[in-house]
This record gives C-alpha cells, sequence and structure tokens, in this order.
C-alpha cells in the first residue's frame, strides 16, 4: 500500500512538471532590424534634382513591422531628424515643411534608423548626394519697350526678336546688337520666322514684312489682319501662311503678293503647322474648329471641339496632330480628321503641345500644371507651378523641359522632378515663346523689354518631331524642315 502511495505521488509529480512546462511564459529573444540598404539617390550621386523622393529597403529578421526615423541636413555632424516614425521605405521630400525644394550645387547628407515594434532600432550607414547646377544668367539684352511675344534664332547664332518700341532687334549670341529694323508700328504677340535663304519675317499690327539678314527691307505688305495676328509658317516651297482676325493667307516668298485666302473664320489666336504631305493644320478662334488645309488652299478638312482654339498644333512622328482648346481638352488627331485620344486638364490649354524622342506629349493648362501624357493619352505625370501656364514648353536634348510660368522659369526633368526655377524677372513672361540654341542657351523675352540668355546643360533642342512652338528655332512650323 505504501508503495502505491508513493507511486502516485511520483505519477502527480510528473504530471504537475509537464503542465507547468506548458503553460509557463517561454522566454525570447528578438532580433533588431536589418540596416537600411540600397539608398535612392545612390549614395555620392551628382546632379540629383532639387525636389527628390528618397528611397532605401529593409527588413526584419523576425518578419516585425517596422517604421523609421529619417535624418536629413547638410551637415553630417549634426543631421536633424526630419521624419519620425515614418510608416513606408519612401520619403517625398517636398511634403516635408522646409524641404519642398532643396538648394542647387549643394551636398546633402542622410541616414535612416529602422525600428521594430519590439524596441531593436538598428541605423543605416550615412549617405549623401549633390545637386544639380543652378540656372546661370549669361547676359540680358533691353529693348525700349514690352517683349509680348518670341523670338528666332537663325543658324549662325543670331537672335531676331521684335518689342513694343516698334523695332525689330538682330541680336549677336554674346547679347551685343547687331542691327536694328524700325517696322513702325508695334510687334504683338508674334515671333519671327526665318526662311531658307535667311529672309526674316515678322507680323506688326497693320504689315507682314520681310527683311534681310543685313537688316535691310525686302518687301512688306499691309495686311487684313485685323488689327492682330500669329506667328507664320513656311513651306517646303517658301510659301508664307499666316493667321489673322479676318482670314487665312498664303503669301508669295518673292514679293508678298497673296496666292490665296480663306476668310470665313478667325484665325489670329493660333499659329500654322504643316505636316509631313504638306497639310497646313490651324484652329479657329471663333468656330470650334481645327482647320486642315491643302497646300493649294483647299479644304481638307475640319475638326470640332467643344470651344475655340488658342494653342498652335504639334505634329508627331506618325503624322498625329496634337492641339489644345478652351475647352481644358489636348485633342490628339488623325491624319484624316479622326479623333485618337483626348485628354482633359483643368482648365484652359492656349499653350502649343511639344513633343520629346520617347514620344511623351508636354503641354501646359491654365490650372497651373505642366502635363507629360503618353502616346495612348494616358497621364505619365504632373508638375504644379501654382499659376496658369501661358508660355510654350521646350524640351532641351539631354530630356529636360522649360517652361515659362509668371515670374518663373522652371527646368523640370523628364521624370516630373525639378531640376531648377529661376526666378530673376522684374515682370512677366506670360505669352513668351521660349528659345533654345544649340550652344545651350535658353532665351526668355520679359515684360520688362529685356531678352534674358540663360546657360542650361541641354546641348540644343531634342531631337524629336516637335520639341518646341513652330518645331525649331527657325519657327518654320514645318515638320520636314530639319535645322
Amino acid at each position: 500500500m505504501k508503495k502505491k502511495f508513493i507511486g502516485g505521488i511520483i505519477l502527480i509529480a510528473i504530471a504537475m512538471l509537464i503542465l507547468f512546462s506548458c503553460t509557463a511564459p517561454q522566454l525570447s529573444s528578438n532580433s533588431p532590424p536589418n540596416p537600411p540598404s540600397n539608398s535612392f539617390p545612390l549614395n555620392n550621386a551628382t546632379n540629383v534634382t532639387i525636389t527628390p523622393t528618397l528611397l532605401w529597403e529593409c527588413s526584419d529578421p523576425d518578419g516585425d513591422s517596422l517604421s523609421y526615423d529619417i535624418y536629413f541636413g547638410t551637415d553630417p555632424e549634426k543631421l536633424p531628424v526630419i521624419k519620425d516614425d515614418h510608416p513606408s521605405t519612401k520619403l517625398v521630400l517636398e511634403t516635408i515643411p522646409g524641404y519642398r525644394e532643396l538648394q542647387n550645387e549643394t551636398t546633402y547628407y542622410w541616414m535612416v534608423v529602422a525600428k521594430d515594434s519590439k524596441g531593436g532600432v538598428t541605423p543605416s550607414s550615412i549617405w549623401k548626394f549633390t545637386t544639380c547646377k543652378p540656372a546661370r544668367l549669361k547676359w540680358k539684352f533691353e529693348t525700349y519697350d514690352t517683349i509680348y511675344g518670341g523670338l528666332a534664332v537663325a543658324t549662325d547664332g543670331t537672335i531676331y526678336i521684335g518689342s513694343f518700341d516698334n523695332n525689330l532687334y538682330a541680336i549677336n549670341p554674346d547679347g551685343s546688337l547687331k542691327w536694328k529694323y524700325q517696322t513702325g508700328d508695334y510687334v504683338w504677340e508674334t515671333s519671327p520666322t526665318i526662311g531658307s535663304d535667311g529672309t526674316i519675317y515678322i507680323v506688326t499690327s497693320g504689315k507682314l514684312f520681310a527683311v534681310n539678314s543685313d537688316g535691310s527691307l525686302k518687301w512688306s505688305y499691309d495686311h487684313p489682319f485685323g488689327g492682330q495676328a500669329e506667328s507664320p509658317t513656311i513651306g517646303e516651297d517658301g510659301t508664307i501662311y499666316l493667321g489673322g482676325a479676318y482670314g487665312f493667307y498664303a503669301f508669295n516668298p518673292d514679293d508678298g503678293s497673296v496666292r490665296w485666302a480663306i476668310g470665313d473664320a478667325r484665325f489670329e489666336d493660333t499659329s500654322p503647322s504643316i505636316g509631313p504631305d504638306g497639310t497646313i493644320y490651324i484652329g479657329s478662334y471663333d468656330t470650334n474648329y481645327l482647320y486642315a488645309i491643302n497646300p493649294d488652299g483647299t479644304l481638307k478638312w475640319k475638326f470640332e471641339a467643344n470651344y475655340v482654339f488658342r494653342s498652335s498644333p504639334a505634329i508627331g512622328e506618325d503624322g498625329t496632330i496634337y492641339v489644345g482648346s478652351d475647352d481644358d481638352y489636348l485633342y490628339a488627331i488623325n491624319p484624316d480628321g479622326t479623333l485618337k485620344w483626348k485628354f482633359e486638364t483643368g482648365d484652359d490649354i492656349r499653350t502649343s503641345p511639344v513633343i520629346g524622342e520617347d514620344g511623351t506629349i508636354y503641354v501646359g493648362s491654365f490650372d497651373g500644371y505642366l502635363y507629360a501624357i503618353n502616346p495612348d493619352g494616358s497621364m505619365k505625370w504632373n508638375f504644379e507651378t501654382g499659376y496658369a501656364i501661358q508660355t510654350n514648353p521646350v524640351i532641351g536634348e539631354d530630356g529636360t523641359i522649360y517652361v515659362g510660368v509668371y515670374k518663373y522659369i522652371y527646368a523640370i526633368n523628364s521624370d516630373g522632378t525639378l531640376s531648377w526655377k529661376y526666378e530673376n524677372f522684374s515682370r512677366s513672361i506670360s505669352y513668351s515663346h521660349l528659345g533654345l540654341s544649340n550652344d545651350g542657351t535658353l532665351y526668355v523675352p520679359n515684360w520688362d523689354g529685356c531678352l534674358y540668355a540663360i546657360e542650361t546643360d541641354s546641348p540644343g533642342l531634342a531631337n524629336s518631331p516637335w520639341p518646341k512652338f513652330q518645331k525649331n528655332n527657325r519657327n518654320t512650323g514645318n515638320y520636314n524642315d530639319v535645322e
């Protein structure tokens, strides 16, 4: 009996030991997060946008959830925390107060501290990058009144521009005056156009002038444009095409005589563009139509939008016509006049679209955004400027897009990030047409009566079907005209 009692006690003890071992809390160890790695911008990167997005990779050996403290500044010994308990491995610096735009040509240092939910902490190494160069003013040329239009650049680098002071100016690439021609009337909302023989065509409120490259008059024509006209376009045979308040005209380049005219609509707010087959495209100010006109002046077709056109067309590699309307849409129109697609912005589109080397279409809207649109009509990205965009963008050979807004010039990278912003203008640059010469000089007309020459890192215009308003620096507006 005694043996049975002892045996029972042993069994109970074993059972209690097993039960205790199953229910007692287990001691466990926590592994801290792995060090954050694979930073972007890359460590030691240069020429970085002034609005970068910080990226990194990180994991936890235990699969714990992670948060991050981000340190950022210009002194690696005293990096302040700019964001704590951040839940993701991506930080858009523009969202952090005080860091919307970094300084150009400045080295920044940053690190990330990863934290798990159990108190584990692991810092990254300290990374660094240097931002891109700022805009550099080379010179400015002063006229005696407002410049409210654009410029043309000849193959020898001479810049031609008109002013409210009634002069057409020829300016050397170093900013010195080459000559000026007195037109007797102000030059308004127009850019000069340069023919293949060097003749400069310029419109005033009452005349179309053909001026030789030495500054002498070739001929002039008292036009019936109603006091306003946009920039001329030149066909492959030299014919000059120009619209105005009372119609659309084709002029003989030899003497300025009218070859033909279309007088059933108003065309004063847009410049014509010429497609690969010679068709001339121009939007109307009063009929809501984009007109396709044969070189002999006959109507090929017309495309109706919901409101008027004040945007000059751009022509794609496949002949697609891109044009904006005051109905807020950018239209992509097939060469036969049918709609390919349309893209809606938040307000009027009065600027000319431009086309990048990869087929991306860029256009500014009165809603304050520059839009990058894929060839299929979907949005790639948009860039907010805060002001209605009334200046036509220009694309550089390196893919940088330049656009003027109010008193600012923005240089925007092809991914939609800001490279730099130039703001040393005393007055607006709205409605100006920019130019970008082969040496990388960006020319910016201003309402203060000055032409600004700004140095960039773009070696000329993009090698694309339509990198700027009127296609090229001579402003011929002709798809087949290669400079």
